[in-house]
């Protein structure tokens, strides 16, 4: 898929081949840009939250297989509105968010994510090269249905950031993985090779050179070869060449 161009989509779930996807994808390949400019999502939600997630290939992904996949799908975001009171971001290079059983086998990045939103109310974001969050919502770490992998996949894309909230708020950014919890029995062999510079100007700000926020998982074979850079100003800021921060959650 090449010469992809999507521009001020308002649903809350965006990627250049699927904004959402269950089943197999290999070998598939997007090029191009998606851009989010002044946009006013539509949220149909009754809670008072919201969870967008953006990829370059797909918006949300479950029970999913990716194998042999490459983005290089350049991802803009400015000045997003949201109608809820709290907003969850996640931007992948290639997903935006995984929730369920998946896995991930060479899949690379290539795209660069830019972000720029300002929000008067609390903003969550969580963006990396590759995945933006990667979670499970088991209890049973013994038998935890929701296993996922993730193995020998690069990040090369660049990804920079000016986020601004009136409210509470956090960032997270990561050359792989933003956002890492529970289920995860193989993250093994992944590399980054983009930069990360954050601006943010929000409560707390993270970033890693593989996960940005981690937690109940190995982390096996992977290398950071980029320059992370964190300014702006946050009451918390944890910044680490593999890991960001470590949490239980």
């Amino acid at each position: 898929l090449t010469d992809v161009a999507i521009v001020e989509t308002a649903d809350v779930k965006v990627g250049a081949i699927a904004r959402s996807f269950y089943g197999t994808m290999t070998n598939c390949s997007a090029a191009g840009t998606l851009e989010m400019n002044n946009t006013e999502f539509n949220s149909t939600t009754t809670n008072k939250f919201d969870i967008i997630n953006i990829g370059g290939l797909v918006g949300q992904a479950g029970n999913a297989t990716f194998e042999n996949c490459e983005n290089r799908v350049n991802v803009t975001i400015k000045s997003v509105t949201v109608p809820t009171l709290t907003t969850y971001i996640a931007v992948g290079g290639a997903i935006g968010g995984i929730h369920t059983l998946s896995s991930l086998t060479n899949v690379d990045n290539y795209g660069a994510i830019t972000i720029d939103v300002r929000h008067e109310k609390a903003v969550y974001i969580h963006a990396a090269g590759v995945v933006g969050q990667m979670i499970s919502y088991s209890t049973d770490e013994a038998n935890a249905p929701d296993v996922k992998v993730a193995t020998q996949c690069d990040n090369h894309g660049t990804i920079q950031t000016t986020a601004e909230t009136t409210g509470l708020g956090a960032s997270t950014y990561a050359g792989i993985v933003a956002t890492m919890a529970r289920g995860i029995t193989n993250f093994s062999d992944n590399h980054n090779h983009g930069a990360i510079t954050c601006n943010d100007h929000v409560a707390g700000r993270t970033i890693g050179g593989i996960v940005g926020t981690h937690s109940w998982s190995a982390i096996t074979n992977c290398t950071n070869n980029a320059a992370l850079t964190n300014n702006g100003n946050a009451a918390a800021t944890h910044t680490g060449g593999i890991i960001g921060r470590d949490v239980l959650f």
